[in-house]
């Protein structure tokens, strides 16, 4: 890709809640991930991963057809999966957390967030005989939802 203007940069911990050997991870994570049906996906329980672990901004889980991202102020992004995957060992529950931690820590307004398309792939390079092209692993549309109810925790500060 040619160089361009880098707009942010950082590091931050995505950590799996289902890994037997996470939970102290958990203590430390930006983005808790929970790929078991129904562990973090349901709003309630979202805020209840919130609360648990304070330093967390961002939890996702995966619904019966698609996947909810709670974050620490109350909102919720329900994430739609696009057509075929081409690597289920990947962890998109991952990428999608990480895409809306990124976006929250580049202090972007989640308002300019109503709807995004999250294209994961690798850029395969020009040769002297090829353009340049984009190899698609994954699309997912996320839409922010409503802010759950201010009583039913996870916006703590």
């Amino acid at each position: 890709m040619p160089p361009g203007e880098q707009v942010f940069g950082g590091t931050h911990v995505v950590v799996d809640l289902d890994g037997p050997m996470n939970q102290d991870w958990c203590e430390i994570a930006d983005v808790i991930v929970g790929p078991r049906r129904s562990q973090i996906a349901p709003a309630p329980v979202a805020s209840l991963v919130l609360d648990r672990y304070p330093g967390c901004e961002v939890v996702v889980g995966r619904r019966e057809r698609d996947c909810l991202a709670g974050m620490r102020d109350g909102r919720l992004a329900a994430i739609t999966e696009v057509g075929e995957f081409s690597d289920r060992a990947v962890s998109w529950l991952a990428i999608y957390g990480s895409f809306l931690y990124s976006w929250r820590v580049a202090r972007m307004p989640f308002e300019g967030l109503a709807t995004a398309s999250v294209i994961a792939g690798r850029y395969l390079g020009s040769s002297s005989d090829r353009l340049g092209s984009l190899e698609v692993a994954g699309r997912a549309q996320i839409m922010l939802a409503h802010r759950w109810p201010r009583d039913a925790g996870g916006t703590s500060t």
